[in-house]
């Protein structure tokens, strides 16, 4: 059953990192293109940011860039964890897991 979850995953890992997700910064300075695991692929400066009065504003606009593609990936990664263990979640890799776990049912905080 674990190799079932383990080839599950091993093929969402790689339809994720075949996934592009864009962010861009508020004042569209900068624009990241990050992949289904939140690495980074392209970014894009605008050149009238790179022309302009205030080029010492680019590290913030490439941070809130790469962040927003990050969160749109994470929220991807995790719409697709929801889809595919949908029926149930994926068991324990020990089946007998109480055996092993430091808490016991019957224990409360």
């Amino acid at each position: 059953m674990a190799a079932d979850v383990r080839e599950v995953l091993a093929e969402l890992d790689e339809q994720l990192g075949e996934r592009r997700h864009t962010g861009e910064s508020s004042d569209r300075a900068a624009t990241a293109v990050v992949d289904g695991r939140g690495t980074l692929v392209t970014l894009s400066l605008s050149e009238d940011v790179l022309r302009g009065p205030h080029p010492e504003s680019l590290g913030t606009a490439i941070v809130r860039a790469v962040h927003a593609a990050r969160e749109s990936a994470g929220a991807a990664y995790d719409t697709s964890l929801r889809e595919t263990f949908a029926d149930e979640p994926p068991p324990p890799a020990d089946e007998d897991f109480s055996q092993r776990s430091h808490v016991r049912p019957e224990e409360s905080w």
